[in-house]
């Protein structure tokens, strides 16, 4: 079991290798490759992509705040809650189903630094 905030739901569908550390990437690589039925838990803490990022260098995300809040719309849409304890997959299809077809990505992400990519990542997956 591994524990995931709920933006990371949209974050590890549209990774295509721009990270932001070395550390970062693999780390990112080596979470994708996790069978899909791995067990996960939502947090709104650190978790399991955050130790490798260097975006926090302490107990807590330089970006919090703003990652706080997208944590908090995809929640919404999502109908996620701290603990909820659920298989990687349905974890990527309940972001898939709910802000990704529906074109909520922007709505979401729309002030991220990867929505670009993101952007056209969705475009593949929407078809």
């Amino acid at each position: 079991m591994i524990k995931l905030r709920p933006h990371h739901s949209l974050c590890m569908q549209f990774f295509i290798g721009n990270g932001y550390s070395h550390k970062f990437t693999e780390n990112m690589y080596a979470t994708l490759a996790l069978p899909r039925d791995t067990e996960i838990e939502i947090t709104y803490d650190l978790d399991h992509l955050c130790q490798a990022c260097p975006n926090h260098p302490g107990e807590i995300c330089t970006s919090e705040i703003h990652v706080a809040e997208i944590d908090k719309k995809v929640s919404l849409e999502n109908h996620f809650h701290a603990r909820q304890r659920l298989t990687m997959d349905e974890f990527f299809k309940a972001s898939k189903k709910n802000i990704i077809i529906p074109g909520k990505l922007h709505e979401i992400c729309g002030d991220c630094d990867f929505i670009n990519i993101c952007e056209i990542e969705a475009a593949n997956i929407s078809r």
